[in-house]
């Protein structure tokens, strides 16, 4: 369900937000012309994430059958492995999709805050785990939070900023942070794509969040691929 949201997300993020504005346009229709493969492609990988999300959760936005302990559906063997076999003929267009992101030009700038995302150890953790902070790899219990994270006002906004509260530092939560965190526990294959992207941590360029966002898809598509076909099988 998480991976299914990851789909959706950074696919409209990529697709929609990002490859216009690096592709001079104005929005998205135009690459339709200018540059098909990126424009179907990201459509595609949109859409498994809906039906991702559907299969598991009970509809591709604002999921239902997710309940306390545990779900109030499953699917049937052949959805699973329809969907893994999906995933699969996905990741060669997703292995590209990290190389079209790096190859875009972005300014040469590193953040001066810090990174936050959960680690656990043998996991690439995206709902489990600890928090922990990537420039000196401190950790904490999640109900300690307060302790480590204070939240503030400015006065420009109604919101809630974050920092850190012993460096005084903000920091950001993203799929950077996580790379930056749990580098080691990507699947091979996500590894690869990023290392020959050039991205390998610590990476402090928030235009590298792109990159990061790019190199998910291909961990998304190797382990939910494996996650799917287990589930078939069981």
């Amino acid at each position: 369900l998480v991976y299914g949201s990851y789909l959706q997300n950074h696919a409209s993020h990529l697709f929609v937000f990002a490859a216009p504005d690096f592709a001079g346009e104005e929005s998205l229709f135009p690459l339709a012309v200018t540059e098909p493969e990126l424009f179907n492609g990201g459509l595609v990988i949109k859409a498994l994430g809906n039906e991702l999300c559907t299969k598991v959760g009970g509809r591709s936005i604002h999921p239902i059958t997710a309940v306390v302990g545990g779900f109030t559906h499953e699917g049937s063997p052949e959805e699973y492995i329809e969907l893994a076999d999906k995933l699969r003929d996905m990741r060669p267009f997703a292995e590209k999709v990290v190389d079209v992101f790096a190859a875009f030009p972005v300014p040469d700038i590193a953040t001066k805050g810090d990174f936050l995302a959960l680690r656990e150890e043998g996991h690439y953790a995206v709902v489990s785990g600890r928090p922990c902070f990537a420039k000196d790899g401190f950790e904490f219990d999640c109900a300690q939070y307060r302790d480590y994270i204070e939240e503030y006002q400015v006065a420009h906004s109604a919101a809630y900023f974050s920092r850190r509260r012993d460096t005084q530092e903000t920091f950001a939560a993203s799929a950077l942070a996580r790379i930056n965190v749990s580098w080691n526990e990507l699947t091979r294959e996500a590894r690869l794509a990023a290392a020959k992207a050039g991205l390998r941590p610590p990476s402090l360029n928030p235009y590298s969040n792109n990159v990061a966002q790019a190199v998910e898809l291909v961990d998304v598509c190797v382990r939910c691929e494996a996650m799917l076909r287990e589930l078939a099988e069981g």
